[in-house]
């Protein structure tokens, strides 16, 4: 069962999952991430923990908003800057994000204002991930 600001809700095909089948979830998902870090801690491994982490607490999270994906989009962004092999899957994930945050704008005036920052916004991820030398 889950509620929310409208209403209450049983799911009717898949199973309800209790809050802590989800934070064992997460645990074990964390867990690799963690000890990997654990065993040669450096910057680079830092970040890439701290990405792992978000993105395990995104996908096994017991209550999960759209807004929580900008955990992961963050420092994987930072990893891309520094390691340009990383670039494509960022901006993949950067576009993704902006586009499952749209629901949350629903006005007239969000609607032009989401395109034009989107559009100016992705045009900067472009610009980003195109610099020579890195």
């Amino acid at each position: 069962m889950t509620s929310g600001l409208v209403q209450e809700y049983s799911h009717a095909v898949l199973p309800s999952i209790s809050p802590v089948t989800t934070f064992v979830l997460t645990m074990l998902a964390t867990l690799p991430a963690l000890l990997w870090l654990a065993k040669n801690p450096t910057k680079p491994q830092f970040l890439c923990s701290v990405t792992l982490c978000a993105f395990s607490s995104f996908l096994f999270g017991w209550h999960v908003h759209e807004k929580a994906i900008i955990m992961v989009t963050l420092p994987l962004t930072l990893i891309a800057l520094s390691y340009p092999i990383f670039a494509p899957v960022s901006f993949l994930l950067y576009c993704t994000a902006l586009l499952s945050l749209f629901p949350l704008f629903t006005g007239p005036f969000e609607g032009v204002l989401k395109l034009v920052l989107t559009i100016f916004s992705i045009l900067l991820a472009l610009c980003i991930h195109q610099i020579p030398g890195r």
